[in-house]
């Protein structure tokens, strides 16, 4: 990450942008400087850096036991007690945005949990 902020900064100091880049977008103005530290660099990365991604799939839902993490009734597979409901049960990310998917999955999932539990 150290390695592409300087690349960035090389770039946008050429020559070609100085009628352009009026100043940095940033409360950090030593972020930008030709000598700024590495630990200004990383400071400013953990800072600012995160997902602007829908985080999702890291607990895929499978019905054959040795793949997945979740079962179709979002339970977590080899642990008691412990459900899994949200888009980390799909499968695969979808071509759309996830919202209508995870509305879905919960409506299942409360039907799931009510009846598991004769409610």
């Amino acid at each position: 990450m150290v390695y592409a902020v300087r690349s960035a900064q090389r770039f946008i100091r050429a020559s070609a942008w100085s009628d352009y880049v009026v100043s940095a977008y940033t409360d950090s103005e030593d972020m930008f400087a030709p000598d700024s530290s590495d630990e200004v660099i990383i400071a400013y990365i953990r800072k600012w850096t995160h997902s602007i991604k829908h985080p999702m799939c890291t607990a895929a839902m499978h019905k054959d036991s040795d793949k997945g993490v979740v079962d179709n009734n979002f339970k977590v597979k080899k642990i008691k007690g412990v459900r899994v409901v949200d888009a980390a049960v799909f499968p695969f990310v979808p071509s759309a945005h996830p919202v209508a998917g995870i509305f879905g999955i919960a409506e299942l999932a409360a039907s799931k949990i009510k009846s598991s539990h004769s409610i």
